[in-house]
């Protein structure tokens, strides 16, 4: 008993030592010259760092004792608290929006899984090749048949993927197909004998979404598994480039925390529905600022849904390629400019980009409309086919150069054409990335 109350006293004894020691440092910070207190950007920061630094030594004087008043018996503040918190249920003092939060991460998270891009590596003193991680994000289940979603930028280039679920189940998986394009990479799990719990999300839609409501993330930023974070919708209808150069559009904007490893988890609402993917961020630092952006789930379920029955999106089009911008920007002209014709319907109404004998370019028709939206550059053209499905009629509206010349200004008939959207898209995707 002497031990204890001696060990109480040289405790508290020390802690009024912390606390006047601070307290004494945060006297003469505030006596001191004011180009003192301005190291800190601010002429009150490093005042307000000061006080800060006195209330912590204060903090960590109080927490010092109790601490030490543990040792005191089981009648001590400390037991007292301990003893009130376990005797109490686990959801006392929760308020009823902390339960919901707790209660969607419990039934969400086992769907949350961590991959892994592999990359094949040849041993420096042998001729095995070994697989190496190059990074890791996250993904979630899709649907009852095993269909893991994820960013393709997640797994580009790798040899193999590891996937592996909350309580660190290896599961063996194999690619289906992905979409660039959208940032968009789908899985399936090989059948095992024992089950692995792989649940899938319930889907929402991000039609009806408005900004303010409840924006929910779970993923695995830098290699910490299945982290949860909350924030609200900060806005509604970004576009954004993919890997491709093709915007994506409707991007969802979010403050709920993203960072490395986020990228291919899914973003939720106060439901635990699945209103988008996250994809990526705006951060001059590499790790959250506030600003990240999902792939809405409307444009999810379209591609995934494509690419699990036919093993690659369909990407509508009428078989034209087009000129960079920056060629027709460079000569104040607006519009995408044809340099190829790819589809026999459009060989019949289009005209090409060529050089001609003497090593010219004779310029091809300038695309400036389709379907009553104005195209000032390519990226207009992808923007017009955002919602045109295969067998779409379109109206296209081109500028074609006669040839002749007024001044420095090129002459330009402008013509109407109605085609057909075909399916444009590249072949399946490959078995490896």
């Amino acid at each position: 008993a002497e031990s204890q109350i001696l060990m109480l006293l040289r405790s508290q004894k020390l802690a009024l030592r912390v606390v006047s020691g601070c307290q004494r440092e945060c006297l003469r910070r505030m006596a001191a010259p004011a180009a003192t207190l301005t190291a800190n950007q601010g002429s009150g920061e490093g005042t307000a760092s000061w006080l800060r630094a006195a209330a912590t030594g204060a903090a960590g004087a109080a927490a010092l004792w109790l601490a030490t008043d543990r040792a005191s018996g089981p009648g001590s503040l400390v037991s007292r608290v301990h003893a009130q918190g376990s005797s109490g249920s686990v959801d006392q003092g929760l308020t009823e929006d902390e339960k919901r939060m707790i209660q969607i991460y419990e039934s969400s998270s086992r769907s949350v899984l961590n991959v892994t891009n592999l990359r094949g590596r040849r041993n420096l003193f042998g001729h095995n090749t070994l697989e190496v991680p190059q990074g890791t994000g996250s993904g979630f289940v899709w649907d009852n048949a095993g269909h893991i979603v994820t960013n393709f930028h997640v797994v580009q280039g790798a040899s193999n993927v590891m996937v592996t679920t909350a309580d660190h189940t290896e599961v063996e998986c194999a690619l289906v197909g992905a979409d660039p394009s959208r940032d968009i990479a789908v899985f399936k799990a090989k059948p095992r004998k024992e089950d692995v719990g792989l649940k899938p999300l319930p889907l929402g839609s991000s039609s009806t979404l408005k900004v303010g409501q409840r924006a929910i993330t779970i993923g695995n930023p830098f290699g910490l598994d299945l982290t949860f974070t909350t924030g609200v919708v900060s806005a509604l209808g970004r576009e954004l480039p993919a890997l491709t150069g093709r915007p994506i559009a409707n991007m969802i904007q979010t403050d709920a925390a993203i960072n490395p490893g986020s990228s291919g988890g899914p973003l939720l609402d106060s439901s635990g529905r699945v209103i988008g993917m996250n994809t990526m961020i705006f951060s001059p630092s590499g790790a959250s600022a506030g600003i990240g952006f999902a792939t809405p789930i409307d444009a999810l379920k379209l591609s995934v849904s494509q690419i699990i029955k036919y093993g690659r999106p369909i990407q509508p089009g009428i078989g034209l390629q087009l000129a960079p911008d920056q060629f027709l920007k460079s000569r104040g002209i607006e519009g995408a400019l044809v340099v190829g014709v790819t589809s026999d319907e459009a060989k019949d109404i289009f005209r090409e980009t060529y050089q001609d004998r003497r090593g010219r370019l004779v310029l091809g028709d300038i695309i400036v409309k389709i379907n009553n939206i104005e195209v000032a550059s390519s990226i207009d053209v992808y923007r017009a086919f955002e919602g045109v499905t295969v067998g779409d009629s379109l109206e296209v509206t081109f500028l074609r150069p006669n040839g002749r010349r007024n001044g420095r200004s090129l002459e330009v008939e402008e013509h109407t054409a109605r085609l057909t959207a075909q399916d444009i898209s590249v072949s399946p995707v490959n078995s490896k990335l």
